[in-house]
């Protein structure tokens, strides 16, 4: 059931990351955006969605350690706190939020595609809430495993709870 959930969980945020980003990160002004969307330094790849979500890429070997630290202690600055649940299904207390977790993606192709998975929401003293995920694909047949994480971050203020649908 819990891989299930996260598998779940880990398809919503390919298909949010693949339907609604249109523009690239020189069409969109970042200046425009919530501050919330916060960038790495070492972000690439930039893809915006109207102004409440951006997805990139780093270069940066499994488990993310320094790219988690960095945009983590960014949104802690801002005053956004971690929740321990997931808003979208808060009676199930199987999701591990801020947690890596792990799950086989056989729609990607004859080969099945290792997927390590990281989601997190925040919540700030306003009441707006934040979505942070990062992917790591990998296929099984061979590799010396995944260094290119995927980020993917959506923002809803404190108006738009309600619509924070997929």
């Amino acid at each position: 059931m819990r891989k299930t959930i996260h598998f779940i969980l880990g398809l919503v945020l390919v298909i949010a990351t693949s339907m609604g980003f249109a523009a690239s990160g020189s069409e969109v002004s970042q200046k425009c955006l919530p501050e919330a969307l916060v960038l790495s330094e070492k972000a690439r790849n930039l893809n915006y969605a109207q102004v409440s979500q951006v997805s990139y890429i780093v270069e940066e070997k499994y488990p993310a350690k320094h790219l988690l630290r960095e945009v983590t202690a960014k949104l802690s600055a801002q005053g956004w706190k971690p929740l321990d649940y997931d808003p979208l299904n808060p009676t199930n207390k199987s999701i591990n939020m801020h947690h890596w977790t792990s799950f086989l993606d056989a729609t990607q192709g004859p080969d099945d595609i290792k997927v390590d998975q990281w989601m997190g929401w925040f919540d700030n003293s306003n009441g707006s809430r934040l979505l942070l995920g990062l992917r790591y694909l990998n296929r099984f047949s061979g590799g010396a495993g995944a260094k290119t994480v995927r980020v993917f971050l959506s923002h809803k203020s404190s108006a738009s709870h309600d619509s924070f649908r997929w």
